[in-house]
């Protein structure tokens, strides 16, 4: 990885976030399908997905609203491919009130939806 190299040291966070943020907590990620548990790497991939989600993509023709886009990060949090605790974080300072996380009371109800033509978490037929 060339941050590494660049480094000399794969430990760096930087390093780390580069190679890491697309697995998950369930060993369900890419690219070794390993199981993570690194609070800060658990920031940046929550970061990430939740970032994807409300930016335009090229392979979908709308974002996310913010409410689908916390729907669906609370769905992989209580699927356990993300942290709940980083998920309970994000959706607190999503709150007007801005309760504490711990206090943060997340809802099953599911009110979003996804894009029309939306393909994210969809897996290729092959």
């Amino acid at each position: 990885m060339l941050l590494s190299h660049h480094f000399q040291d794969s430990g760096i966070l930087a390093v780390e976030a580069a190679r890491d943020h697309h697995e998950r907590r369930d060993g369900s990620g890419y690219p070794l399908g390993i199981r993570l548990d690194n609070r800060k790497i658990d920031i940046i991939i929550v970061s990430d997905i939740y970032d994807a989600l409300i930016s335009p993509r090229p392979y979908r023709p709308a974002a996310y609203d913010n409410r689908s886009a916390l729907e669906e990060v609370t769905r992989q949090a209580d699927a356990g491919m993300v942290s709940e605790t980083v998920t309970r974080v994000l959706i607190a300072l999503n709150r007007r009130s801005k309760p504490h996380y711990s206090n943060c009371v997340i809802s099953s109800e599911r009110r979003g939806s996804p894009p029309l033509h939306n393909v994210y978490g969809k897996k290729a037929e092959t």
